[in-house]
């Protein structure tokens, strides 16, 4: 890293350095430091001796600093583990760790590591002061402060409760590693002028989901989870920015909340008919990335709309993967365009109403809606398809019409959880802005806020256990359908999504701990 720093490396990308080498390097500290036993070692002697000399040597990594009073302990167990059992190791370990026809061991190697291993962890791990690691520093930063602070608030969740500081600490930490990428392109593709603050967050979430299990998903995965969460959870969320330094050249919920209400009802219409032809295109093969081609004749406030569109149907992942898995993905993005425009004329029409007799008509019942335009514009069903293009691989990621159907009811109850907490996050906010909430139902009418907020949570309690159920099924089915092994690796792979989005779920239930008071009024 040095070296690239001094120039002396011009044709190794920037993001190898930068974030795919880190990554993978603190990916082994933390698969190694979750896989010691109480007892200090990793199994056997020739094990523990293995990982004592790999923690030793990445204790060397300026960015991986942060973990060194980790690291120590880790050493100090395991050399302990490894003195007390020397003498037996050099005459009775007969762990059988090396492959050929057959697994064999091979004594004196095996005992030349242990003396390598106890060697190597003679000496305290070193410090590092700033003055050390200054120019790694520049290129590959996890700032301790801020991965202290959120330390402190993760810790509050509860459903990281059963964590250790550490493990919270690795976590975080492996996600600021992430973060160069995502900022790079937040500005290069999104159009951003600053980096919104709730960026920090995204990596944690894909990190801790990924880490918690145990099952380790692979770095492109949580990065193109990160990546469509960015894009399509943040910019096409109805939840709005408070924040003022938060400043963006465009974003999809302001488009339809702001512009599209200053152009008037006349632009609904318009927009439709834009997604109508975009996506039509999109799935007879055409190239619609140059709008001049495309559609020069439509207003030019859908032209950022259409560049947010192009980056989700041409993301490189998408577009390797099967012709079923990448439509199925298009219609789920067009149904959440189609959905927010829904969304945007149900609330012009609700604040248009006499105040202090606003009434929601709604065509259907709260579950009925919940489970289409509500669930479908918060976008979690869009990440989701989206994120299955990732698994695909030129094939269908669930081989049958069965699968197919199971996967898309788990997606749909993690949906609804999205839509139920999205709300439950923004009570008060939408109450004051008459944006559609889970409130203003008739279903919760005459409820204050604290039965409004037991409503709320048993419903969606009722919603994860079919989503866990859901899952637990598809899991059964799949290993029917394509064997133990690739049916447990499949679901495996698929779970990553819905682990991470329980991730963001606990982040926002806490942030609405301090949210203002109802004091006993009906919300509606």
């Amino acid at each position: 890293m040095l070296l690239f720093n001094k120039g002396l490396f011009p044709g190794c990308p920037r993001l190898v350095v930068q974030t795919k080498a880190p990554v993978a390097l603190f990916q082994i500290l933390i698969r190694i430091l979750q896989a010691q036993h109480d007892d200090g070692s990793w199994g056997s002697c020739e094990e523990t001796a293995y990982a004592l000399l790999t923690l030793a040597s990445l204790s060397a990594l300026p960015f991986i600093s942060i973990m060194v009073p980790t690291i120590q302990l880790a050493l100090d167990s395991g050399r302990r583990f490894l003195s007390e059992n020397v003498i037996e190791q050099e005459t009775s370990d007969k762990a059988c760790l090396w492959i050929d026809k057959v697994t064999y061991c091979i004594p004196p190697l095996s005992y030349s590591y242990v003396l390598a291993a106890l060697h190597a962890t003679s000496v305290p791990v070193p410090g590092y002061s700033p003055s050390m690691t200054g120019d790694i520093d520049r290129l590959v930063l996890v700032p301790t402060q801020k991965v202290n602070h959120f330390l402190r608030f993760y810790r509050k969740l509860p459903i990281y409760r059963e964590c250790k500081d550490w493990q919270l600490l690795a976590y975080i930490a492996e996600g600021y590693l992430y973060l160069p990428a995502l900022i790079d392109l937040c500005k290069s593709e999104l159009g951003r002028r600053t980096v919104p603050r709730h960026l920090e967050c995204t990596p944690f979430a894909w990190t801790s989901a990924n880490r918690l299990a145990k099952r380790y998903s692979s770095p492109q995965n949580c990065f193109f989870g990160m990546t469509f969460t960015v894009l399509l959870v943040r910019c096409l969320s109805s939840l709005r920015e408070s924040d003022n330094d938060v400043i963006s050249q465009f974003e999809i919920d302001e488009f339809y909340d702001l512009t599209l209400r200053d152009e008037g009802p006349e632009v609904h219409p318009i927009l439709r008919t834009f997604l109508d032809d975009i996506f039509d295109a999109l799935d007879e093969g055409k190239d619609v990335r140059n709008i001049e081609r495309f559609g020069s004749s439509y207003p030019a406030i859908f032209r950022d709309l259409h560049k947010c569109i192009c980056f989700a149907a041409y993301y490189p992942a998408v577009q390797e993967a099967s012709d079923y898995d990448q439509s199925h993905s298009r219609r789920e993005l067009k149904a959440c365009l189609v959905a927010m425009a829904q969304q945007n004329e149900d609330g012009i029409r609700y604040a248009a109403q006499t105040p202090g007799k606003r009434r929601l008509n709604v065509p259907a019942s709260y579950m009925k809606w919940v489970r289409t335009v509500g669930s479908e514009h918060v976008a979690a069903l869009t990440v989701g398809s989206s994120f299955i293009c990732n698994l695909s691989q030129e094939t269908d990621v669930f081989q049958t019409p069965e699968l197919k159907f199971i996967a898309q009811d788990c997606l749909t109850h993690n949906a609804v959880l999205a839509r139920i907490w999205n709300d439950w996050s923004s009570i008060h906010r939408d109450i004051t802005e008459f944006n559609i909430n889970t409130v203003h139902f008739p279903e919760f009418s005459g409820l204050d806020e604290t039965q409004i907020r037991g409503e709320i949570e048993r419903i969606a309690e009722y919603e994860r256990k079919m989503m866990l159920t859901s899952l637990r099924e598809l899991r059964e089915r799949a290993k029917k359908v394509v064997g133990e092994r690739k049916g447990d690796a499949c679901v495996n792979a698929f779970e990553l999504f819905f682990r991470a989005s329980e991730a963001y779920t606990a982040i926002y239930r806490y942030k609405d701990l301090g949210a203002a008071k109802f004091n006993g009024q009906t919300p509606l």
